[in-house]
C-alpha cells in the first residue's frame, strides 16, 4: 500500500465518529484539502517524493491536532520525517501564539501550499 493510500485509511478511521460545523462526517474535509492541493499547478511541478509528503500531509493535517495520534506515532507508522513536519507545522498547538503558527507556516512553501488548499476548503 503506497503512503497516500495509508493516509487515506488511518484519517478515516482518527476521524471516526467527528463531525464538521455541518454535522457531515470530518473525513470528508481532509479529502477536500487533498483535492485542493492536487489540482493546484505548483503541486503539479514538484518531485514525484515531494508531491507525496505533501499528500500524505494534506490528508493527516489534522490528525495530530484533534485525536490522540502523534507525531512520533506516524513516524513507527512509516511516514516519512517531511511528511511529519508538515503535518506538525500545520497543527495549532494552543500553547504558543498564532503568530508564531502562521510565521512558522509562511516560512515553509511546501506547508503554505497546504494551509492554502486548506482555507480554500474553510
Amino acid at each position: 500500500m503506497n503512503k497516500v493510500q495509508k493516509a487515506i485509511e488511518l484519517a478515516t478511521e482518527a476521524h471516526k465518529g467527528q463531525v464538521d460545523k455541518l454535522g457531515e462526517d470530518y473525513i470528508n474535509h481532509p479529502l477536500r484539502v487533498h483535492r485542493n492541493l492536487t489540482t493546484n499547478p505548483k503541486f503539479k511541478n514538484l518531485d514525484a517524493l515531494t508531491r507525496e509528503d505533501c499528500e500524505v500531509a494534506s490528508l493527516l493535517h489534522d490528525v495530530i491536532e484533534d485525536t490522540p495520534i502523534t507525531a512520533e506515532d506516524l513516524l513507527v507508522m512509516g511516514f516519512s520525517p517531511r511528511s511529519i513536519r508538515l503535518v506538525e507545522l500545520l497543527s495549532k498547538d494552543k500553547s504558543k501564539p498564532k503568530d508564531e503558527y502562521f510565521f512558522a507556516i509562511r516560512e515553509e512553501p511546501l506547508a503554505r501550499m497546504i494551509k492554502l488548499a486548506d482555507i480554500a476548503d474553510n
